[in-house]
């Protein structure tokens, strides 16, 4: 008794995954969805990171800041 099955959507699930190797790029390229993923991912850890900053003179708080690059 042979067992058989069918894949549907594998060329539609491939054409996904190139088109985010398309957009994600290489080192030399510019992210379209890494860079402002991170820097959104880590607006929270900012936001945290500014609440917990001692306040002697306040230029540690103003200073603090997201910065995300390939």
């Amino acid at each position: 008794m042979a067992t058989t099955f069918e894949v549907k959507g594998l060329k539609e699930t491939l054409d996904v995954f190139e088109q985010l190797r398309v957009d994600i790029g290489d080192k030399k390229a510019k992210s379209k969805i890494l860079v402002p993923a991170a820097r959104e991912a880590m607006q929270p850890v900012l936001n945290q990171a500014v609440q917990n900053a001692p306040v002697d003179t306040g230029g540690l708080r103003l200073s603090l800041q997201v910065e995300a690059r390939r």
